[in-house]
């Protein structure tokens, strides 16, 4: 064979092992995903049809249907469901979720302006950007002004509403969300009796993001890991 021959022949044979390995590599078989739109109804999730495994129901329903290996897709601004074939690797901008299966609901690690640590219920059917237990606003100082202004962010008869500097998800920043607080002397707890706050793996939250915070984002859950990925 000529020389000309041979250089032909290793170049093709190289260019067809270099495409065989990229279709055989993680990369690309992460990249497998089948996708679904969906609606918000109350709590739940409609989807248009299921999604693997995976069918309509609460935020919590949905993230314990993950099979194992896989994530899980959730963009609110999009109102698209994707089911990654491959466990995804988390990005950057990650945070430590659980599911509280009980309650019916994922619990989010998050910190208010830099200082704060807390965890938040992420639910769809709260329509506000952000809600802050009692301690919780009475901590960051949030209820410091409750008797001296009209607090005209007022939200509902039983809450008021005022600004934080930033709420971080990751390492993801939201600047300046409106967060409700219940008034002095208002009895709320989130959870009824007929939730055991002592079972194990039960992680008490100190508010919830709503869907007006939500529909910015794009989440990423990868159970096997415990984090999710956050994106706008």
């Amino acid at each position: 064979m000529s020389k000309c021959n041979q250089s032909f022949h290793t170049n093709f044979t190289l260019r067809w092992l270099l495409v065989a390995a990229f279709f055989m590599s993680p990369l690309s078989m992460a990249a497998e995903e089948t996708c679904q739109s969906f609606m918000v109804q109350g709590d739940q999730l409609i989807l248009e049809s299921s999604l693997g495994q995976i069918s309509s129901g609460s935020l919590a329903t949905i993230v314990l249907a993950i099979g194992a290996g896989e994530s899980l897709s959730v963009n609110f601004s999009s109102s698209q469901m994707c089911l990654v074939l491959n466990d995804a690797v988390p990005a950057p901008n990650s945070a430590r979720f659980v599911v509280n299966a009980q309650a019916q609901e994922v619990a989010l690690q998050a910190k208010i302006a830099g200082t704060t640590d807390v965890w938040l219920r992420l639910s769809p059917a709260y329509q506000s950007e952000l809600l802050l237990d009692r301690p919780v606003g009475e901590e960051i100082g949030l209820t410091d002004m409750e008797f001296l202004s009209d607090n005209s962010g007022v939200g509902a008869e039983d809450f008021f509403a005022e600004a934080i500097d930033y709420l971080e998800l990751g390492q993801l920043q939201l600047d300046a969300p409106f967060a409700e607080v219940p008034r002095f002397g208002v009895q709320y707890d989130h959870y009824d009796q007929s939730v055991n706050k002592s079972a194990e793996g039960f992680v008490a939250t100190q508010g919830t993001l709503g869907y007006d915070s939500l529909r910015r984002l794009t989440l990423i859950f990868s159970p096997s890991q415990g984090v999710v990925s956050i994106s706008e």
